[in-house]
């Protein structure tokens, strides 16, 4: 057992996935966040781990910020929160940031470790255990305190982690955004979509016709990354065919 506090600042849908996956993996850990939280994942260890309400901040240990962005209605991202509570984090201990955030935002900011995450919000806990990929943003030549358990595990300045998450999230919406237009033309022609699409893509994830991207990130971070790239015409396209798509199908349920 780890005896190490942990602090999880945010407990919404990465905190909660965060911190029951460092509980199973032996850390004592405790949540902060300005209101009661329910249990999203329905998970047992969610129970064990303290959750204290209010805008009280932890005074030592490992501080970890899962604080969500905000993302306006023009596109620009909001995270006058999460810097006062970075703020208020000086001198307590190690700060990991987890909000997924712009580039530039990134750089303004301090911190000692940004992991950014990956995690879809139906498998958020298996998928913190068995990842993908581990992306760990850093200016100097410090180890990320979880670093044992990920193996491997890609450090790059944050700037750069900042770039490969919104690339991640930007190519599963682009994915998403092309393949239902390209299924909504068979269906126009009267072709069945799976002897094409299913045939050519395996019905791979994210390759398969049906909902329009939407849910607590993909259409927040393209917009965001629109807003500060506006130049990025794939990225034009990718938002209106997705609308079309929704609008056509208003009763498909988005999985992403």
């Amino acid at each position: 057992m780890d005896t190490k506090k942990i602090n999880i600042i945010g407990y919404g849908y990465v905190g909660q996935a965060t911190g029951i996956g460092l509980k199973r993996l032996g850390y004592n850990v405790i949540a902060y966040d300005i209101q009661q939280k329910e249990n999203i994942y329905q998970e047992k260890d969610f129970d064990k781990i303290p959750l204290v309400v209010g805008k009280k901040s932890p005074d030592s240990g490992i501080n970890i910020v899962c604080i969500a962005d905000k993302v306006l209605d023009d596109g620009r991202q909001e995270i006058g929160h999460i810097a006062e509570v970075l703020n208020r984090l000086k001198g307590k201990g190690i700060i990991i940031l987890r909000t997924t955030m712009l580039p530039r935002l990134v750089a303004g900011l301090k911190f000692d470790f940004y992991w950014v995450e990956f995690l879809h919000e139906k498998k958020a806990v298996e998928e913190f255990s068995n990842p993908e990929m581990v992306v760990v943003g850093r200016y100097t030549e410090d180890k990320f305190p979880f670093e044992k358990h990920f193996n491997p595990l890609c450090y790059c300045t944050p700037e750069e982690a900042s770039h490969i998450k919104y690339l991640s999230n930007i190519y599963n919406a682009m994915r998403i955004a092309f393949v239902n237009e390209f299924g909504d033309n068979l269906e126009k022609e009267g072709i069945k979509k799976e002897n094409v699409i299913d045939f050519f893509f395996k019905k791979q994830k994210y390759l398969k016709w049906g909902n329009a991207f939407a849910g607590h990130c993909l259409p927040k971070d393209v917009q965001a990354y629109l807003k500060e790239y506006p130049h990025f015409l794939f990225l034009t396209i990718t938002n209106k065919t997705n609308e079309i798509h929704r609008k056509k199908y208003p009763n498909l349920d988005s999985i992403y």
